[in-house]
């Protein structure tokens, strides 16, 4: 991943090595190497805070998974704070919340992720 990254940078490709280190931190997190893939992440914090939202938004994805629920909000957050309509965003929200049986506030996230994004079919789906 690197020396393509270095080479498309090089090359003036700085929007497609992004979506590569995108992609090398989801191979990092399928892997399960979390240390990796927050290092990675962190690379994006003086960045673009359209990739710092994406970024963290696929983190609390994860952790939601793996139930750190409290990684998975600071995540979440995080993502919302770069892009306050980020929908995937707020369902990740919305998901924590409800395993938190914060009934309420987990529908309020669902209703406004769809007002982000009428397509989003996970906030549909919740």
């Amino acid at each position: 991943y690197d020396w393509v990254i270095t080479q498309l940078r090089s090359a003036n490709y700085a929007s497609l090595a992004n979506e590569l280190e995108i992609a090398k931190s989801l191979h990092f997190m399928r892997t399960r190497q979390f240390e990796r893939a927050v290092s990675t992440l962190k690379s994006y914090e003086n960045k673009d805070p359209q990739l710092v939202a994406r970024a963290a938004t696929n983190l609390s994805f994860i952790y939601f998974h793996e139930a750190d629920y409290n990684a998975a909000t600071k995540y979440a957050d995080m993502a919302m704070r770069h892009n306050r309509y980020n929908a995937k965003a707020l369902v990740n929200k919305g998901n924590v919340l409800f395993m938190r049986e914060e009934y309420e506030s987990a529908r309020n996230m669902y209703q406004e992720s769809m007002g982000a994004d009428a397509d989003c079919i996970e906030a549909i789906y919740n």
